[in-house]
C-alpha cells in the first residue's frame, strides 16, 4: 500500500475518513501546509515519501513535467477531477482502490489519474 498526501484542495474530511479506516493518509490542513504553493506541496510530499493527490490538474500536470526534466524524484502525483461534498463517498472509494492496488514503487515519479481506479 502507498502513503498518501492530500493537498489543500482536497477536503480534510477525506483524510479523516481514510484515517479512521487505518489508511496512511494525511492532509495539508493537518500538517501546516495550507496556503503553501504547489511546488512546496510537492516538495513536502516527496520529502515525506507520500504520493500527492490533488484536484489541481491545471498546475500539477506542468509541475510534473518540470520535475521530470531535471530528474527530481517524488513519490507520485495523482490527479483527480473535483468532487463535491455529496460525492465524498465516491472519492473515498477511488482513493481506497488506488492505495490497495499500488505499492510505493508503482507510483514513484509517475503521474496517474484517480478515475482510472474505478
Amino acid at each position: 500500500m502507498i502513503a498518501l498526501y492530500l493537498d489543500e484542495n482536497v477536503p480534510p474530511l477525506v483524510a479523516n475518513l481514510l484515517q479512521a479506516e487505518k489508511y496512511d493518509v494525511i492532509s495539508a490542513h493537518e500538517v501546516g501546509m495550507f496556503g503553501k504553493d504547489d511546488e512546496e506541496q510537492l516538495q513536502y510530499a516527496a520529502s515525506s515519501g507520500r504520493a500527492l493527490l490533488t484536484f489541481n490538474q491545471k498546475h500539477f500536470r506542468p509541475l510534473y513535467d518540470r520535475w521530470w526534466g531535471p530528474g527530481r524524484s517524488h513519490s507520485g502525483i495523482v490527479l483527480s477531477r473535483q468532487y463535491k461534498l455529496d460525492e465524498i463517498g465516491e472519492l473515498v472509494r477511488l482513493i481506497r482502490n488506488l492505495i490497495v492496488r499500488n505499492n510505493a514503487e508503482d507510483l514513484t515519479n509517475s503521474l496517474v489519474y484517480l478515475q482510472a481506479y474505478q
